[in-house]
């Protein structure tokens, strides 16, 4: 099978995914329309579509700019930057359908309007669309669940779209997704606004780019966070605690990474002994994965109880993650610390826990199977929006209608 993977590589997921693909025994190729961030793990892309602009218009130039005139240029710029790469992937989209037979979408599809689904379906050939984050996660939709279950809604820092464009865009990946896709991957967490069953998207890794790390012989832990978005992730809540386990004299050692690349995280994680995740969104992320895969232990928000995500792998007593939120996390890391062992028995079954399942082989070889079967046995379907959402005002309830009816 010839299989197109596009077109965002979040979380390094994409170069993964196609040497699991080519491992199976398919033809694979990685198409992005936008440059990837410069901190992901390298792939063998095919091609980017941004690398055919003019010189001068290549880079986003105003790409996270302080100045406030500047600012007020980014969007038109940014607008009229993303119509050249669309221009561009249009030029090739017959020949990308003509090319392939599966394509798989993280984020976007090939063109920003998504019309690009139905000529592919109507091609005959099949779509899997990966919904991953704040790709579907809308912020009103996600707090009226999360409050409804007495969880803290998600804290997002001033980069996150509240108004009107930033729903549209939401709502339109959902609705062409769902129109148009064989089959969906998403979370509970983020599915507030799907009516799709799907299954479980998992944040995989390879094992064995991540392996144990050596055996380190300490009398105190070493704790690391890493986060991706220091407000998402809830970081401020870590250091508040952090500041406050060092005024009560509780003895460990703590490191913040931040700005470093795939490779240079890899190998502080494999010294640490706990790593933090983040706070207010129940599952774990890329980095959760990456640290059990090299043996470390992994606290984060589960919300075991209450926020069943649907799969036996996250549910105890199987999952290994140690569960803690902002309004906890100081007694937890207290709990931890003061119960801190040098035994290594823990690291082999954390990499088990990842070999058996969060790698991506595994995920690859099932999405295959699932594309095959002609009535899939879903892993969770979404019914907020059916049952319980109410939009946030009257602009966005009439987008609510148009797109999801």
């Amino acid at each position: 099978m010839r299989i197109l993977l596009g077109t965002v590589n979040i979380a390094s997921q994409l170069g993964e995914m196609k040497r699991s693909f080519e491992e199976l025994g398919h033809e694979v190729s990685i198409y992005l329309n936008d440059f990837p961030h410069v901190n992901l793990l390298g792939s063998d892309y095919s091609d980017i579509a941004a690398n055919h602009l003019p010189g001068w218009v290549r880079r986003n130039l105003f790409d996270g700019t302080s100045s406030f005139w500047l600012k007020a240029l980014r969007k038109p710029f940014s607008d009229y930057r993303k119509s050249l790469i669309a221009n561009v992937t249009k030029k090739n989209l017959d020949s990308l359908i003509n090319d392939h037979d599966l394509f798989i979408f993280i984020w976007d599809s090939l063109l920003p309007d998504y019309s690009d689904l139905e000529k592919i379906r109507s091609a005959g050939k099949k779509i899997i669309f990966i919904f991953c984050g704040d790709d579907v996660r809308w912020f009103f939709a996600s707090k009226q669940e999360f409050e409804s279950l007495g969880m803290h809604p998600i804290e997002y820092d001033s980069s996150y779209f509240y108004g009107k464009r930033g729903l549209e865009f939401r709502l339109k990946r959902i609705a062409f997704a769902e129109r148009y896709a064989n089959l969906i991957y998403s979370k509970r967490e983020q599915a507030q606004l799907q009516s799709r069953p799907f299954f479980h998207w998992r944040m995989t890794v390879d094992p064995f780019e991540y392996p144990v790390g050596d055996f380190h012989s300490r009398n105190v832990p070493l704790i690391v966070h890493a986060p991706s978005n220091q407000a998402v992730k809830g970081t401020k809540y870590v250091m508040r605690a952090i500041e406050n386990l060092k005024k009560r004299n509780v003895h460990f050692n703590f490191k913040l990474i931040q700005n470093m690349n795939a490779g240079e995280v890899r190998k502080i994680l494999q010294q640490a002994d706990l790593v933090i995740d983040q706070l207010f969104i129940p599952g774990g992320g890329r980095l959760t994965t990456e640290s059990l895969s090299v043996g470390a232990e992994v606290m984060t928000y589960m919300n075991y109880g209450i926020y069943d995500q649907g799969i036996g792998y996250q549910r105890q007593p199987l999952c290994p993650i140690l569960d803690a939120g902002i309004d906890n996390i100081e007694n937890r890391l207290y709990e931890f610390i003061e119960t801190f062992s040098q035994a290594s028995s823990k690291a082999h079954l954390n990499n088990h826990y990842v070999k058996e399942h969060l790698d991506v082989r595994k995920i690859c070889h099932q999405m295959l199977c699932h594309l095959e079967e002609p009535n899939p046995v879903y892993e969770y379907i979404p019914y907020f929006y059916q049952k319980s959402f109410i939009p946030e005002s009257k602009v966005a309830e009439k987008l609510y209608r148009k797109y999801l009816g």
